[in-house]
């Protein structure tokens, strides 16, 4: 039965019923298709809502002009300010450009709509009201009161991340396939008992013992339905079974500098940072694991897939917190890199095992730790690094000027470390240069060594 939607003459009346497009509106199947009246409220719903998904061909080549604008222009459309992050960071909405829908106007020049060199004029001749001395007048408007409208695109994170092809998960290793597995209940057995009765096999099996039981040659096919009777050893029911799919983990470790240096300025920067960071490592490891599958990748199902993650805090002391304290924990202390880097190798070696695990550590600060510090720092490193896929230490630009720890990575790791990245990013960076640092997190590289 086909349901067309009937606009009932109760709810709107001759002159206001709306008109539709009778191009845009499919005939029915079958002329012996019934037609179910709606009120008029319902009518109006399925209206708008097959307008709304796609009825309309201008309207559905209009968004995709703005989405493959939005899409070229991503480095200067997203700001570090702008960024919205929804459904606890699925989605997030960005600004579009405003394309304006073309329309016809009526009349032309000789109507009063202008015209191309018409009417008295010089060139370099103000337009507008002038006073009798020729000059401008001040406008009569005032301020208005009320808010503009600022317009924006909802995306996936995936189709944010895909925005960024060059970007790529480095150093991943299919770690956890036979080993970390995930339980999953799969409908495809047929049995005795069971939660849902199958008709069509239960009637097979009704069938076969009845012919059975009165013999074929007794059996008038016109009579087989009369002679059946559906006894409990014929029923059959759909049943489970437990299977193992494997899956590729990976943890991302985030540490905080919330010594009294940091500013809630570089905290934005971060948490903007730590969403694509986030995002890049979530798209990337949900397509392994649907592809260990052997299925296409879904971002409501497979984002995220396998992925868990660490929030470290630290100024002299480290501490492991939530991701909502993690943004907003402030200290006053002093700072000691060490602590924060000796937890979380605690934390890989207590519940991260590396041969089950990729483990992603990243790392921000303005980079003024006690100098006394830096050497134990750097043995902390030496020791996780055989361990984890990548360690990313991103520099935020302080204020009050920032310190030399990112100079004393350099000095040791060269800044084409295979798995030692570095990356600064200033409080006045433009798009390009903050991509540019996620880029450096976010990339392949060959070598490994300090001169590689």
């Amino acid at each position: 039965m086909i349901i067309k939607p009937v606009f009932s003459q109760s709810v709107t009346s001759a002159s206001s019923k709306p008109k539709v497009n009778q191009s845009l509106v499919k005939p029915p199947l079958s002329q012996s298709a019934q037609a179910i009246p709606l009120s008029g409220v319902q009518a109006k719903n399925v209206f708008q809502s097959y307008l709304r998904f796609g009825a309309d061909p201008d309207h559905r080549r209009y968004k995709s002009i703005v989405k493959g604008l939005t899409r070229k222009d991503i480095r200067e459309l997203i700001n570090p300010e702008e960024l919205e992050v929804l459904e606890g960071g699925k989605r997030v909405r960005i600004p579009k450009h405003v394309i304006q829908h073309p329309e016809f106007t009526r009349g032309g020049p000789t109507q009063g709509q202008g015209g191309v060199g018409a009417g008295d004029g010089e060139p370099g001749t103000p337009i507008g009201q002038t006073d009798e001395n020729g000059e401008p007048q001040e406008g009569t408007g005032k301020a208005g009161a009320d808010p503009g409208g600022h317009l924006t695109e909802e995306w996936t994170m995936t189709e944010l991340i895909r925005s960024f092809p060059e970007w790529t998960l480095p150093n991943r290793q299919p770690k956890g396939e036979g080993k970390i597995k995930e339980k999953k209940y799969v409908f495809n057995d047929v049995r005795r008992v069971g939660p849902k009765m199958l008709l069509k096999e239960t009637m097979r099996n009704t069938i076969e013992r009845t012919i059975i039981e009165q013999g074929s040659e007794n059996i008038d096919p016109d009579d087989l339905l009369d002679k059946m009777v559906i006894e409990p050893q014929d029923v059959r029911y759909r049943s489970y079974n437990e299977i193992e799919i494997p899956l590729e983990n990976s943890v991302v470790i985030y540490i905080m500098d919330v010594s009294g240096s940091m500013t809630d300025e570089q905290k934005r920067q971060a948490r903007t940072s730590c969403t694509f960071l986030s995002g890049g490592i979530k798209v990337a490891t949900g397509e392994a694991n649907a592809a260990i599958r052997g299925e296409d990748y879904s971002h409501d199902k497979d984002y995220g897939e396998g992925v868990e993650e660490v929030f470290i805090v630290h100024d002299a002391a480290a501490k492991e917190v939530s991701e909502h304290d993690f943004y907003h924990t402030r200290e006053s202390g002093g700072t000691r890199i060490s602590n924060a880097y000796r937890l979380a190798k605690e934390s890989i070696e207590k519940r991260y095992p590396p041969d089950q695990w990729n483990v992603y550590m990243f790392h921000y600060s303005d980079g003024d730790n006690w100098s006394e510090d830096n050497r134990a720092a750097i043995e902390l490193i030496d020791e996780l690094l055989p361990q984890v896929n990548e360690i990313g230490f991103l520099q935020l630009e302080s204020p009050y000027g920032s310190g030399e720890f990112l100079r004393v990575l350099e000095n040791k790791y060269g800044k084409k470390h295979v798995k030692m990245r570095l990356a600064e990013i200033k409080s006045n960076a433009t798009p390009d240069e903050f991509f540019g640092a996620i880029g450096e997190m976010l990339s392949e590289r060959e070598g490994g060594t300090k001169n590689g």
